[in-house]
């Protein structure tokens, strides 16, 4: 059980279809479903419940923090500090999609807290890293770079280089609120360079966001709009609802900024319509807030200030300093509009202190200019030049930093292109290399073997020379080699004949002595009878017949049977040339057998094992011709260095290996002959597809025979 969970995340990996792989998905749900219902309280109905969190996080809020509780309670209750530290990461991640910034940040440190107890670098850098994102939300960009910056410190000592990407990422990100774009740009293509590496789709469209929203805020609206599309049609594709509501409201952002506000408040709309279907309030302060503004650009200002009086509550119910500082300036400029300038300078110097005290240099370049404004139509024109100057300066100090940043964007993209082109150059050297390698090895091929075609003619020529000069030699020693397997045959039996052997053997030469004698002896008689009675009645001329074909069938049964019991062509010539012999005898229009073996060239089986793996194929094959009804039986021997392998494969009828069935005592043997040379033994068969045999036996701890330089017992 211990393993289930596992094969379970394995299972929906490798498929490219995409209804594939919903289906997947849904299997793997129902999967950890059924864990948690069907064992007991452990560490594995923890994991479940953590992954079933995780799989709903973008998809059904309240099914994802339900299981992400239960693993909590559950860790708490077994003691698993590791399951618990995920499910404070889980409810960490759903607290922060809702906008509760301070449970998540709690939730986040008790997680840091049990990895460092553990000493667990990968995930002490994982919980510094979503600390570090909820400072990004409640806008304390400092901390936050600081926790990126020592999670990546312990990614690298871990070499876990691929997981930088995010926090790099992050940084980016705090960098680009303090209105530092040099430093933003370079770690967004940090991010970047990583994420293609990697081909983390979802993460590069991040990219392309935090990029657009970085074009935006320099007034490159074109480049701006480019990065926004591409990451909506990232988002689209993966379904990514949580980014996909960030990056409609920034290009809603965009088209307000051109005053193209039906198609703002139509991407805002969108936007707001996502976060109510996750069930998050993030940042719905400030989307209500951006919306509010087309409606101050359109004059409307009753439905421009209800909505930014809601914008207000929320920003105080969730302490966000940010969104408070953005909703002064917007009631500033309704102030403004509404000709009540001194409320609308008090609200535009609360949002220019905190711009100030924050750094965030763009939103300042814009209060400054409507501070200028009002003041010019309030006549008080001192104050209004010396905003101006300022909001001058701020203007030229963005686009000096834009200038800077762009210039490390072309640097970026100059070092990349240099870095493709070398790639390339090199692939194309290689291949060339490589094809300049193939040529050379064909030429000496091709020379290897002209060179042996050369040889082998003079070979065969001389051989040819030589065989005739030597087949007179060969029928003169035909006699004495004929003499001297005999002398070996004996030597061979006398090793061999042991056991059930030895009583087979006995049995062969007395059925081939005795009988065989008799049956010829009365052969013959009957043969002399023939010749002695010249005449002899049709009837007993056609009994005769009979008689005589009843001797001749039985002294071929008698030759037949001892030939299987005594394998003469085993002992002469060894396996391989006995089961040759055993196959040769086979061949019938009915049955086709084909005999491949490998590795006997220079090698001898023991006695014992050529025996016993004779008799084990001689069973097999007598069980293909009574029960398989086969057409076609192939035998393959392979002798491997440690291992010989043997199978045997037929086309006939087959048989259900689950149904219970009377094995008889010819299988079994096999069995205990395979076992008994401590091999295994492997049946697979279907109904009309035929059977499978494979044996394996080890032979690396057989010695070698030194006299024959074979393997011996």
């Amino acid at each position: 059980m211990k393993y289930l969970l596992l094969i379970v995340l394995m299972s929906g990996c490798f498929f490219n279809n995409k209804s594939l792989a919903q289906s997947k998905k849904q299997r793997l749900v129902d999967s950890l479903q059924t864990i948690i219902q069907n064992t007991s309280p452990d560490t594995l109905q923890v994991r479940a419940c953590n992954e079933l969190a995780w799989i709903y996080r973008n998809r059904n809020y309240k099914k994802s923090y339900a299981y992400a509780s239960k693993a909590e309670k559950l860790a708490n209750q077994l003691k698993d500090e590791k399951g618990l530290a995920t499910a404070y990461n889980r409810l960490g991640l759903l607290h922060k999609n809702k906008g509760e910034y301070d449970k998540a940040l709690g939730l986040y440190k008790k997680a840091l807290e049990i990895e460092e107890k553990n000493n667990h670098l990968y995930g002490i850098s994982r919980a510094k890293n979503q600390i570090g994102g909820i400072y990004i939300f409640i806008k304390r960009y400092k901390q936050a770079i600081s926790f990126f910056e020592e999670s990546i410190d312990i990614l690298k000592r871990i070499g876990m280089t691929e997981k930088i990407a995010i926090k790099e990422f992050n940084i980016a990100i705090c960098y680009q609120r303090l209105g530092n774009a040099k430093k933003s740009i370079e770690h967004y293509l940090k991010a970047l360079e990583i994420y293609e590496t990697s081909k983390n789709t979802n993460q590069i469209g991040r990219c392309y966001l935090g990029l657009g929203i970085l074009y935006f805020k320099v007034k490159n609206f074109k480049d701006a709009n480019t990065y926004y599309l591409k990451a909506i049609k990232i988002f689209e594709r993966k379904k990514n609802k949580t980014s996909l509501a960030k990056a409609y409201h920034q290009i809603g952002v965009l088209h307000a900024r051109l005053r193209d506000f039906t198609n703002a408040q139509k991407y805002y709309q969108l936007s707001l319509s996502i976060r109510k279907e996750l069930g998050t309030k993030q940042g719905i302060q400030i989307l209500m807030n951006d919306l509010s503004l087309t409606y101050l650009k359109q004059k409307q200002n009753r439905k421009a200030k209800e909505l930014l009086d809601q914008s207000y509550a929320m920003s105080l119910e969730k302490k966000d300093s940010f969104a408070l500082a953005l909703v002064h300036t917007n009631l500033g400029i309704y102030h403004k509009q509404m000709k009540n300038y001194p409320s609308a300078i008090d609200y535009l110097k609360k949002g220019l202190d905190y711009f100030e005290k924050t750094k965030e240099k763009n939103h300042r370049e814009k209060v400054l200019e409507y501070l200028s404004y009002t003041y010019a139509q309030m006549g008080q024109y001192d104050q209004s030049f010396a905003y101006f100057n300022r909001y001058n300066w701020a203007r030229d100090s963005l686009e000096t930093n834009f200038r800077q940043a762009m210039q490390i964007k072309d640097e970026y993209e100059a070092e990349k292109k240099k870095r493709e082109l070398a790639e390339k150059d090199k692939k194309i050297k290689e291949a060339e290399l490589a094809r300049l390698k193939e040529y050379s090895f064909r030429q000496r091929l091709m020379n290897y073997f002209f060179g042996i075609g050369f040889l082998l003619s003079l070979i065969i020529v001389f051989a040819f020379i030589r065989n005739q000069q030597e087949r007179r030699k060969v029928r003169k020693k035909q006699g004495e080699i004929e003499h001297l397997l005999k002398e070996q045959e004996s030597i061979a039996l006398n090793n061999m004949l042991e056991g059930e052997e030895k009583e087979r053997n006995r049995i062969g030469q007395d059925l081939h002595d005795r009988l065989g004698s008799i049956l010829s002896v009365v052969k013959l008689k009957f043969e002399a009878l023939n010749q002695t009675s010249q005449i002899l009645e049709n009837e007993s001329e056609l009994q005769y017949q009979q008689a005589m074909q009843l001797l001749d069938d039985a002294c071929d049964a008698v030759r037949k049977v001892s030939h299987n019991i005594s394998s003469k062509t085993l002992k002469r010539f060894g396996l391989v040339a006995a089961l040759k012999d055993l196959t040769g005898h086979l061949e019938t229009d009915s049955l086709k057998t084909n005999l491949i073996s490998q590795g006997f060239e220079d090698k001898e089986l023991p006695d014992k094992y050529k025996v016993q793996i004779y008799r084990m194929i001689q069973e097999l094959v007598g069980n293909v011709l009574k029960h398989a009804k086969a057409t076609e039986l192939a035998i393959q021997l392979f002798w491997r260095k440690d291992q010989l392998n043997i199978s045997l494969e037929d086309n006939g009828q087959g048989f259900d290996t689950e149904q219970p069935k009377d094995e008889g005592l010819g299988l079994e043997g096999v069995k205990f002959r395979v076992k008994n040379l401590n091999g295994e033994f492997t049946l697979d068969s279907q109904p009309g597809q035929g059977t499978s045999i494979l044996i394996d036996i080890p032979v690396q701890d057989l010695p070698l025979d030194k006299e024959r330089g074979s393997i011996a017992m």
